[in-house]
């Protein structure tokens, strides 16, 4: 009387599902979204990053030259123009990041297998971590 139940077999549509929603969830990580500014581990978001960008221009209007502003409870104060560069680098390794995930979305649903998909690593091909 002992019937034994099949695991279900997982498709390749199933598997692709799976396998973006992994490199979704890894490019949302600190894995990807981190930085270190003067041995301060910490991200800046796109929101907090357009915040910084509309207080740096209320500086500038103002005639001021220095910003102070606060990373992982630490506070400094740069000049304006270092504070652009930065922001602006780390906009652009955002960037960076967005084009290799992307790509990875890309690669995973055009795989043909699940062995295939399950295989994929997708925690390759992003951008050196940005030390600041």
């Amino acid at each position: 009387g002992y019937v034994q139940a099949e695991e279900p077999v997982m498709t390749v549509e199933d598997a692709k599902a799976a396998k973006i929603a992994q490199i979704a969830a890894y490019s949302d990580s600190d894995a990807v979204n981190s930085l270190t500014f003067n041995g301060i581990k910490t991200w800046l978001t796109p929101n907090v990053r357009a915040n910084y960008l509309v207080s740096l221009d209320a500086a500038e209007l103002l005639g001021e030259t220095d910003i102070t502003f606060v990373v992982e409870g630490v506070q400094a104060s740069l000049p304006i123009k270092q504070v652009r560069l930065l922001l602006a680098k780390i906009q652009r390794y955002a960037d960076a990041c967005y084009i290799v995930t992307e790509e990875h979305k890309r690669a995973v649903k055009a795989l043909q297998t699940v062995d295939e998909v399950k295989a994929y690593d997708y925690t390759k091909g992003y951008p050196d971590k940005l030390a600041l």
